[in-house]
């Protein structure tokens, strides 16, 4: 009976103690979120892009481009993937607000931070340890950077580590896995994280070979099955639509996705650029991510110096991993997969791709470094015990990072962007609803005119530019100065070949921003002739 009282109040102290630990650990996120945040649109377009889908899904057109007006309806679309839009979707039935779409992505950033210290707690890490490695993830510059964007990384971020929570939840309860709750919830959160970011094939591949060094057959096979049901229904979606695949698997022989004219690569030259953004990704992007403190020419060859400073936190990182119990395989697989599929796209990353990896990477680092520093007072013959709280020392180096964050994030928009902006909402007030807009950045230009937007070709060819335009049915095209070699290069081109097809009708100076009538009419005879 005094067993059983003891067992109870050590169950209730340890409560207690996470009670403590997740409360700091919401408080000081709600602290720097909010020290940090960016109410504004971002300006990469592809947060534009989301919140359309979206709004396309929750006024019930489904997962279409409702920037396009025909007589069809609203085509729909594959763009991006429907997982992150669909999430937004129940947001955006509520409310058309920015702001309540960037707090859903700082919730998720949260729950994942919560997820991983109770996933650390269960596989027998000291809470003092899971706290700090959590202030860790939460202080971290890039994860807080994405954190007030509308764009997919926290919801990619918490349904991995949520999936893998749960695959530990259903390994725990010694259930039959099929009679388990638990594995329900962690096929639903895998297929959901394929669905945010085709990047999460490399999640499923890592859960497969986890349950495949521990020969268990059954769900291996339940796995693989229960992610193919998953992903079967939108994959007909699309080719009943005739959508074709993934764009993302579309790059990958392509030399520059932002200058086709320059072609696709040979095998040889695939295989080249995978070893050589392999070796970006150690030398300069996880460096730059877990400590972004120094600047990086991610243009410039790697030193010796990032050589060795990569590879001995990635060493450091996998001795963390491998104080996970079993489930250092899901981790290990997990991080050399996601690198493996970063290096066989084309487009330029830098360290953007690995931001859904950098709470394991942290986590993994603190438990490297940890378990390196124990060991060596050891060897050491040091009786003092080396406490975990000590470890807080690492976010120094975060500070100024997430200063400037701050600074950036406060910024007011540039003029370039801001006489951009203010073309749309002159078209928005002055033009039919149903004018068509061309642009470089068409997503961000809906946002402020909400009529119907698209690109131009990018083709130097200036008759096949017109081609192109008419093709489009573009009634008007903005001649911006946002810093993209694409205006210049193709747009620019055209317009001073066919004056007599761009007619100018409106110009914003300090920067000059134009926005040109096009005459499809006019545009047709100079292609009609030979």
């Amino acid at each position: 009976m005094l067993h059983h009282v003891n067992n109870l109040s050590k169950m209730k102290f340890a409560r207690k103690d996470n009670l403590i630990f997740v409360s700091i650990l919401t408080v000081l996120f709600i602290l720097v979120y909010s020290y940090i945040f960016n109410p504004k649109i971002d300006l990469n377009g592809d947060n534009c892009d989301y919140y359309m889908g979206a709004t396309s899904i929750a006024q019930g057109h489904g997962y279409s481009n409702i920037s396009v007006v025909s007589p069809d309806g609203y085509p729909p679309i594959n763009t991006f993937p429907i997982g992150y839009p669909l999430i937004m979707a129940t947001v955006r039935v509520f409310t058309d607000s920015i702001l309540a779409q960037k707090l859903l992505n700082g919730i998720f950033y949260i729950l994942s931070v919560i997820f991983l210290y109770f996933l650390m707690v269960k596989l027998s890490i000291s809470k003092v340890l899971a706290f700090i490695i959590g202030v860790l993830i939460i202080m971290n510059e890039r994860l807080l950077h994405f954190s007030t964007m509308m764009m997919s990384e926290m919801s990619f971020l918490f349904t991995s580590v949520s999936a893998i929570f749960y695959i530990y939840k259903m390994q725990e309860s010694k259930k039959f896995f099929l009679k388990s709750v638990w594995f329900y919830w962690s096929l639903v959160a895998i297929v959901l994280n394929y669905h945010i970011r085709t990047q999460g094939i490399t999640l499923i591949a890592a859960v497969i070979l986890f349950f495949i060094i521990k020969r268990d057959w059954r769900k291996t096979l339940g796995y693989i099955i229960g992610f193919g049901i998953g992903c079967v229904p939108y994959m007909l979606r699309n080719k009943i639509q005739g959508l074709g695949q993934s764009r993302y698997l579309d790059t990958i022989a392509i030399a520059n996705p932002w200058r086709p004219e320059e072609g696709s690569l040979t095998f040889g030259e695939v295989i080249k650029r995978f070893f050589e953004t392999l070796g970006m990704l150690i030398s300069k992007a996880t460096p730059n991510s877990i400590f972004p403190f120094k600047d990086v020419d991610y243009n410039a060859p790697a030193t010796v110096e990032m050589w060795a400073i990569g590879i001995g936190l990635i060493a450091i990182i996998i001795i963390g991993y491998c104080k996970l119990k079993d489930y250092k395989w899901i981790f290990i697989f997990y991080s050399i997969f996601t690198f493996g599929i970063i290096s066989i796209f084309s487009t330029p990353s830098g360290n953007r791709y690995i931001t859904t990896v950098l709470p394991i990477f942290t986590m993994g680092l603190g438990l490297g470094i940890y378990s390196i520093i124990i060991f060596l007072c050891e060897k050491a013959k040091i009786t003092t015990k080396f406490a975990p709280y000590c470890l807080i020392l690492l976010i120094i180096p975060a500070i100024k990072p997430i200063h400037t964050l701050k600074a950036v994030n406060r910024q007011p928009f540039p003029p370039n962007y801001v006489n951009f902006f203010e073309i749309g909402n002159q078209i928005r007030k002055q033009l039919p609803p149903t004018t068509k807009v061309a642009s470089r950045k068409p997503s961000l230009l809906y946002m402020y005119s909400r009529t119907p937007v698209c690109g131009y070709p990018y083709t130097k060819d200036t008759k096949a530019f017109l081609a192109g335009l008419l093709k489009s049915k573009a009634d008007y095209v903005i001649l911006d100065q946002l810093g993209y070699s694409s205006s210049s290069l193709y747009l620019l081109p055209a317009i001073q070949a066919y004056p007599e097809v761009f007619k100018l009708v409106g110009h914003l100076p300090n920067p000059d921003t134009y926005l040109f009538y096009i005459d499809r009419a006019k545009a047709q005879e100079i292609i009609d002739k030979k």
